[in-house]
Formats: C-alpha cells, structure tokens, sequence
C-alpha cells in the first residue's frame, strides 16, 4: 500500500492524506509527550502527488532531517521526521518487515471520513501546473475560496489570488522566494491563509488553513471599543493609512483620525504601533 511512518524504530503507522500528528487521541497518529502539541503535525497528499508535512503552529516545532519546518516541506523516502521528543522515518512504500495492523474495512471508513469532514484536517489543497492553471483542487479548498472571494465560481483561482500565485511561481525559479510568505483573506471573524509547500517540479502546491481572526471586531470591541473604533483598528492591523481606511468604511478621514484617538486613550497608546502591541498582548495573538 501507499506511505508509512517509523516511530522511533518500533512501531509502524500507514499515512493516508489527512494524517494528523500529535499528542490528542483523535489523532492517527499519537504520540504520548508533554513535547508533543495536541495537534502538532498533519501529512498530507498521495502516491501520485507525493506527500508533505505541515506544522500546525505546534509548541515546539517540526523538522525534517534537521531543518526546521517554517510551514510545510516536502517528505521524500526516509526522511527523518523530529517531533518532540520522537524520531520518525517516512517511507514512501511500507518496509518489507511491516505486516498491515489494521483492518482495510477501517482504513477506507476513516479515509472517507476525513476526506467528507474538514474540520477533521483543517486544510484545503490546490495543486498548480507549471504555468499556474489549476490541476487539482479539493472540494474544501473550492468551498473556501468561494466564501471568500466574490465571482469566484468552479475549481478556479480568483484574480488575487492568482496574481499572488503567479509572482510567487516566478520567484520560486529564480530561487527568491521567502518560505514564510502567506496570501491572507479575512472573511468576518476568520481569516484564509494561503501557503506554497515545497516541490521539486515545476508544479506549485498551495495549502489553504482557516483559522479565527483574532484581531475580529468582536475580540477587538471585547477591548472596549465601539463598532467602529474596532473597524478602524482592525483595519491599522491590516496596514492602511487613514485616507484608505476613510474609503473603506465611508468616512472622512478626520473621522477616522478621531475614532483613532479614542482608541489609543482606551487602551493607554501613543501611536498605531504602540496600539497594535497592546492588542497583541491583551488579545494573546501569536
């Protein structure tokens, strides 16, 4: 069958897209550390697609053949795996000593389980050919992207998206694209990250991850402030000046000047940067 994971030379786990890593027992594969987040890891892909790893914002980080891995990497034949306190080994094809230790009847069930929940991996994937048109995109990914973006319709990427795809595809060639480099959207209280995993083709894998927004307006007014004194914050979060953001919510930029400065008396600011810190701190964004 497909790929397998070698934990600490004793026990052997089949990996199937979606497969989650960490110390929580809904994880496939569990891993009993204090160093190990409850959801510390999840590989995903296939024979055909090959496989990669993505670090689910863990405590203490995942590495592959001791590089530490800034979001996702690609995992090639007996790579060595680091999470916590463990040593993995990925194989592509199951070491011939491994015997199969669980039912097929299980495997499918819980394959399609996670396949029909996404909550269960929390991702979605898009797969890009050399010249960015889509190959492959799963059915979450689709559902995301059109929550998130107007006029989007079918397995196709919408123009923002695109564009950024497009320079990042051109940058990967030239060997000047930054790992840690993500496409963000915020749609209410959540926001889509949108990642480039590691490849060795010219093909490009985005990896799509939901997450709250911890600089929403309602964790914002939790601060104290006013609807629109949250919008306006939220909006110096996200790097606008005070003529955009009158744009944006319809304002005149003296307005939005004062909100501003009610703003910094409430939360003991002298300045956007001084704001921003104190909203990180109170707010625990990581």
């Amino acid at each position: 069958m497909g790929a397998w994971l070698e934990v600490n030379s004793a026990t052997y786990y089949p990996v199937y897209d979606g497969c989650t890593i960490g110390r929580g027992p809904a994880n496939q594969v569990v891993l009993h550390s204090p160093a190990v987040s409850r959801r510390h890891a999840v590989i995903y892909g296939s024979d055909k697609l090959g496989y990669w790893i993505m670090d689910l914002a863990s405590r203490n980080g995942v590495y592959v053949n001791e590089a530490r891995v800034q979001s996702t990497a690609a995992l090639q034949d007996k790579d060595v795996v680091k999470v916590g306190t463990y040593s993995l080994i990925f194989y592509r094809k199951a070491p011939r000593d491994v015997v199969q230790p669980v039912d097929a009847n299980t495997v499918s069930s819980t394959t399609i389980f996670l396949r029909e929940d996404s909550t269960a991996t929390g991702y979605g994937v898009i797969l890009l050919d050399e010249v960015g048109h889509v190959k492959r995109m799963t059915d979450t990914a689709a559902r995301w992207l059109a929550t998130y973006f107007q006029h989007t319709s079918g397995h196709t990427l919408p123009q923002p998206l695109r564009i950024w795809a497009k320079a990042r595809q051109e940058a990967l060639r030239s060997g000047g694209y930054p790992a840690h480099d993500v496409f963000r959207s915020v749609e209410g209280n959540n926001v889509l990250n949108v990642s480039v995993a590691d490849s060795e083709t010219d093909e490009m894998v985005l990896v799509l991850r939901e997450e709250p927004h911890a600089l929403s307006r309602d964790n914002l007014k939790q601060l104290g402030l006013t609807d629109r004194e949250a919008e306006v914050l939220y909006w110096v979060a996200e790097g606008k000046n005070n003529p955009e953001i009158a744009v944006i919510l319809d304002l005149s930029p003296r307005t939005v000047e004062k909100h501003l400065q009610n703003v910094f008396a409430k939360l003991g600011a002298e300045n956007r940067m001084q704001a921003l810190v104190i909203v990180n701190e109170r707010l625990q964004v990581k």
